[in-house]
């Protein structure tokens, strides 16, 4: 189970992504995030309607909650899992710059979902030994 907690669950959404954009669509990734996924009519009457690119911007927010989550414990797996997220997100990125498939504003958004897991991931982690290593020094000091 460890192992599972130093993987960033932000991989499966960067490897999901082409999937879909080069395996349904030949790389035309305009195509593919149009692709009409769900239609609904809401109570007050109007219809909402999800294409594969708000999927993946929703799916994007939802593993991002986790990865939080994660960031919470100051463990050698919580490291880990900082040093690939941060790998993760440079493959984000250097998709984004360097490959046509990846230059729609869903991928972009999907990266900037990545930065934020980074950023947010060191910060809370930092917190969260700063509070331990305080916690520890105050039933030492007694």
């Amino acid at each position: 189970m460890g192992i599972f907690r130093a993987i960033p669950v932000h991989i499966i959404l960067l490897i999901a992504y082409f999937f879909v954009v080069h395996l349904t669509h030949g790389g035309d990734a305009a195509a593919a995030m149009n692709v009409l996924v769900k239609q609904m009519q809401l109570p007050s009457g109007a219809t909402i309607v999800i294409n594969a690119g708000d999927t993946f911007v929703m799916m994007g927010v939802l593993l991002l909650f986790f990865e939080l989550m994660k960031s919470t414990s100051s463990s050698m797996a919580s490291v880990i899992d900082h040093l690939v997220s941060m790998i993760v997100f440079i493959g984000f990125l250097l998709a984004f710059i360097l490959l046509p498939s990846a230059g729609h504003p869903v991928f972009l958004v999907l990266t900037l979902v990545a930065f934020v897991d980074v950023i947010a991931g060191f910060t809370i982690t930092i917190v969260s030994a700063r509070r331990d290593i305080s916690v520890e020094e105050g039933a030492m000091g007694r």
